[in-house]
């Protein structure tokens, strides 16, 4: 196979506390969860996982697990508790790849590419301010520097062993 796109639209779970200066919000998207106070800036307090692994033979793994939550329609506003069940995992991907390339879409944050981007990226952006991205492995960006075109496993010219597991959850 030379070539293999996926797009996965991933639901997640919004939890909205009213306070006396606006609504305190929690989004649990695909692991991550973001918070947003009034009147405060929007804070990642936790990445989806994402893993790079250095293997004992010298080769690379990446290992990404998505979560999805889709909320049954017995779940309502007035609920006190919820009760999750998991609906299982997919393994989507599986094999050893020449290279790969990650882009995260955001409609709801318009900042967080950004902030997932430079999370992932950190590294690579020391690498190169030290002048050693000759040696780097690790997630860097594709192509441009900025991140806009995505992300990808640095160096580019070794193969990759990579997983992406879909763990779907219901929340009732």
């Amino acid at each position: 196979m030379i070539h293999r796109f996926e797009r996965i639209p991933l639901d997640g779970l919004r939890l909205a506390s009213p306070l006396t200066s606006g609504t305190f919000i929690v989004d649990l998207v695909d692991g991550s969860r973001i918070e947003s106070l009034p009147n405060s800036a929007t804070q990642v307090r936790s990445y989806p996982r994402l893993r790079h692994d250095t293997l004992l033979d010298g080769s690379n793994r990446v290992s990404l697990i998505l979560l999805d939550i889709d909320v049954n329609r017995t779940a309502s506003a007035s609920s006190r508790t919820l009760d999750i069940q998991s609906q299982g995992a997919q393994t989507i991907f599986s094999e050893d790849v020449r290279n790969m390339r990650m882009v995260m879409l955001f409609p709801s944050h318009s900042t967080l590419q950004s902030r997932y981007m430079h999370h992932w990226t950190e590294d690579y952006a020391l690498n190169l301010a030290a002048g050693t991205t000759d040696t780097y492995v690790g997630f860097g960006p594709w192509k441009s520097l900025s991140g806009a075109d995505g992300m990808t496993l640095l160096p580019a010219d070794k193969s990759i062993q990579l997983e992406v597991v879909l763990q779907r959850l219901e929340v009732r």
